[in-house]
């Protein structure tokens, strides 16, 4: 699966979490003040979203 592909699966607001802390560079603290979220949820989204890209990236085998 390749990467925007990836990232579809994401909610809307994993999406925009990521796309601040990666994209903007933001900080967690930053994160939480510009879309009123408590920190603890951005936290939890940015190591959710990573833990479902993994899943998402790992190569499927091709049936034979």
């Amino acid at each position: 699966m390749d990467a925007d592909r990836a990232l579809s699966l994401l909610s809307p607001r994993q999406r925009a979490v990521f796309d601040l802390f990666y994209g903007k560079g933001m900080t967690h603290e930053e994160i939480a003040g510009a879309l009123e979220l408590p920190v603890g949820t951005v936290k939890s989204d940015i190591t959710r979203g990573l833990a479902r890209l993994r899943r998402s990236m790992v190569p499927q085998e091709i049936p034979q």
